[in-house]
């Protein structure tokens, strides 16, 4: 038998090896650092049975440092039942964004700013190339009665972020 192919199963073991510990640094790497705690998740249920949405095709562009409200995604509901419950508004688009920046992405409830988990998130970042991207927002305790939803967004650079297609979609109590 050949001496190199008595050897292959050593040579196959010193590669896993290598590998092993190469997955081992990568994953020390990405191993939290000790810091605060993180947060504790947000756990609940609600029966959202009712579903309003909008569906816009048309390209929209900002370029504001701050949120502004984004064309064609305005949703009015009534909130039913008889005590507050969840709202989950869910969003997708196909997005691009100039080089270097990053499109961030908020639902309000009522033009408040900041009640959904999460408040904002990160939607794209530097994608020259229209791309699908899709999120969810939670509204945890909604009234009955009256609301509106919509979807805010900015640049994080000010530099131009596009979309072109969108839905926004509640769910809500009947």
């Amino acid at each position: 038998m050949n001496a190199h192919l008595n050897n292959a199963p050593r040579a196959v073991a010193a590669a896993s090896s290598v590998r092993i510990g190469v997955l081992a640094v990568l994953l020390g790497a990405l191993t939290p650092s000790a810091g605060p705690p993180l947060a504790a998740p947000i756990v609940g249920s609600c029966q959202p049975a009712r579903v309003k949405f909008v569906s816009e095709l048309n390209e929209r562009s900002t370029s504001s440092l701050s949120f502004v409200n984004m064309p064609g995604t305005t949703i009015n509901f009534i909130q039913g039942g008889a005590s507050n419950s969840c709202v989950i508004v869910d969003f997708s688009a196909d997005v691009a964004t100039g080089s270097g920046t990053k499109m961030v992405v908020a639902a309000t409830l009522d033009n408040v700013l900041g009640g959904a988990n999460p408040n904002s998130r990160q939607f794209v970042a530097d994608s020259q190339l229209f791309q699908s991207h899709a999120g969810s927002f939670i509204f945890t305790a909604v009234a009955p009665g009256a609301h509106t939803v919509r979807i805010k967004w900015r640049s994080q650079t000010g530099v131009l972020v596009v979309v072109v297609g969108s839905n926004t979609i509640v769910h809500h109590a009947p």
